[in-house]
């Protein structure tokens, strides 16, 4: 996280390197710093990035306090905290969003909200309520390019904003406003409630710990996400619920796709290395001089994280087949849970058989060496096509000086010593004088014919080609497979909301939970009629938690029946 202020506004970039998304976030806040600190909450924040000298005590305390574990790494101002027209200037100079083959760089659509000016020219200028937040990014950009890790995670063109709420009170009605879909609960709350830990600072315990039954790691991300900020539109929340009833409608199919589900590595983090390697490196770059001593291994991890990817998909493909015998009555669970081209689970079969059949698996893995097939690497393919129209001419030529010789001839040699032609020795005689004698052998003599060196020159240069577009075929593949980034991203977010669904539903069944009965009235109010509490449950034995009624607000006074 880099973070700045200036005249009681806070810009903030944060990273998430694992699956390279970048969060920007500017606003003002109050003197107890509340919307930084609630900010801060929501993220497991390991490291710091702050301009050197140039932060308040405030700040200061709001890190001591809520990021004392962090690593700290001040930066000098300017030089290394870039200004906002300095990180768009080295955005635009840096070439981070022009796609290969490409001359015009194409910007993610968040730097259209935040700048002004002619978007990815040295003339932008980002927006004055952004213009912190756009420092902050700067920031993140030095530090990154200090690690040589900035254009990977930069060319993935993940932005997002991040936008504290507001709370303030609303004209009275019985309808409820659009615009706001989720609570964002403050750091003070999740402290309180123990939503993410217990207060002695244990992780088992807290309600995350307790709702947490996800078998995938996206769907572990989300479910932590969605306890930090749960949904506060009756109309979505009745959305969740009702794929969770449906799914609880069909107990043998949840437990069917929860094991499938199961064998589904870490896909979110995957698409990431499998575009950091197919993106290509600028020739200053160390990558494009390094020398790998163990290229072999080194290539091997690369193409298992590819392979591993694939076979990922193809079983979330056939969770979603699971589906097909199912009643889905639920509109979010048939969005995530049915192919859709459009919105929902895309079609991936051609993709996935694309990508399955564009090279063998076993032999890649066995030696590290990509070796496609037609159709996946161009380069490769016109090389190898000009090799084999070479040997051909070989081969044209050997079967004319047969019919002139009237004898039968053959080719000789390996490497630099290939195509010399073995002649008989009693056909020598009628040799063409422009052949020269190379070496012999009892009954026969070698020759190179006058055409021979200029074609093995143009092969031994063809096969040079061939060899370096052999190196790059697994960084292009690579690349194509980014080029879907989209699909399989998609692919992955329904997933990850079956899983979370799916851990709800699991707890939700194995509780003896009830769903409840979501009311929009002028007053808010709260109502639990037999109510237990989640984390104290387990500590109890059968029968010995006493059910308690609760009613909250409206037009009833307080009261808890215990």
């Amino acid at each position: 996280m880099a973070v700045c202020e200036e005249e009681g506004q806070y810009g903030v970039c944060l990273i998430d390197t694992s699956v390279g998304v970048f969060t920007l976030s500017q606003f003002s806040d109050d003197r107890h710093s509340s919307r930084l600190r609630t900010l801060i909450s929501h993220y497991n924040i390991v490291q710091v990035l702050h301009a050197r000298r140039e932060i308040s005590n405030k700040l200061q305390n709001v890190l001591k306090m809520e990021l004392g574990h962090a690593l700290r790494e001040p930066l000098s101002k300017e030089k290394e905290f870039w200004g906002p027209n300095k990180t768009l200037n080295q955005l635009a100079s840096g070439k981070y969003f022009v796609e290969e083959g490409q001359e015009d760089a194409t910007w993610p659509k968040l730097f259209t909200d935040i700048t002004v000016g002619e978007e990815g020219s040295f003339n932008a200028e980002p927006k004055e309520e952004f213009s912190l937040a756009v420092s902050s990014l700067g920031a993140c950009i030095f530090y990154l390019k200090k690690c040589l890790i900035e254009r990977p995670l930069l060319a993935m063109k993940q932005f997002q904003l991040f936008t504290p709420e507001q709370f303030h009170v609303r004209n009275g009605g019985n309808t409820f406003p659009s615009d706001t879909q989720k609570l964002v609960l403050d750091n003070i709350s999740i402290v309180n409630l123990e939503i993410l830990q217990t207060s002695e600072g244990k992780h088992e315990g807290s309600l995350l710990s307790i709702l947490d039954r996800c078998v995938t790691a996206a769907g572990k991300r989300l479910l932590r996400q969605w306890v930090c900020a749960p949904l506060c539109n009756p109309q979505q929340i009745n959305q969740r619920l009702d794929a969770i009833d449906n799914l609880l409608a069909n107990p043998g199919k949840v437990k069917q796709v929860r094991t499938a589900l199961k064998k589904v590595p870490d896909l979110e983090r995957l698409l990431r290395k499998i575009h950091a390697q197919g993106v290509k490196m600028p020739r200053e770059h160390p990558d494009s001089r390094a020398v790998m001593f163990e290229v072999e291994v080194y290539s091997k991890k690369k193409i298992v994280d590819l392979v591993n990817s694939l076979d990922g998909f193809g079983k979330l493909v056939s969770v979603i087949a699971l589906f097909e015998d199912v009643q889905i009555t639920s509109e979010l669970l048939k969005e995530i849970a049915s192919v859709d081209a459009e919105e929902g689970f895309p079609d991936l079969t051609h993709l996935l058989k694309f990508y399955q059949d564009c090279f063998n698996k076993e032999e890649a893995l066995q030696k590290g060496i990509i070796v496609p097939k037609m159709g996946v690497n161009d380069d490769y393919d016109n090389v190898t096509s000009e090799i084999e129209t070479i040997e051909e001419e070989f081969q044209t030529l050997l079967r004319k000086y047969k019919s002139q010789l009237q004898c039968g001839l053959n080719f000789f040699g390996a490497a630099k010593n290939r195509f010399q032609v073995e002649v008989p020795e009693s056909a020598s005689k009628k040799v063409p004088s422009s052949w020269e004698v190379q070496s012999q052998r009892k009954g026969f003599v070698r020759y190179y014919f006058p055409e021979a060196r200029k074609l093995k020159a143009d092969l031994e240069k063809a096969e040079i080609r061939k060899e370096d577009a052999l190196k790059d075929t697994m960084r292009v593949l690579f690349h194509k497979f980014s080029k879907h980034y989209d699909l399989w991203s998609r692919a992955v977010k329904c997933s990850a909301i079956l899983d979370v669904l799916l851990s709800l539903a699991l707890y939700g069944s194995s509780h003896g939970t009830t769903r409840p009965e979501i009311v929009v009235s002028k007053e808010p109010f709260l109502k639990i009629e037999d109510g237990t509490h989640p984390t104290l449950m387990p500590s109890f034995s059968p029968g010995e938690f006493i059910p308690n009624d609760t009613s909250l607000g409206g037009d009833q006074v307080f009261s808890a029946r215990l």
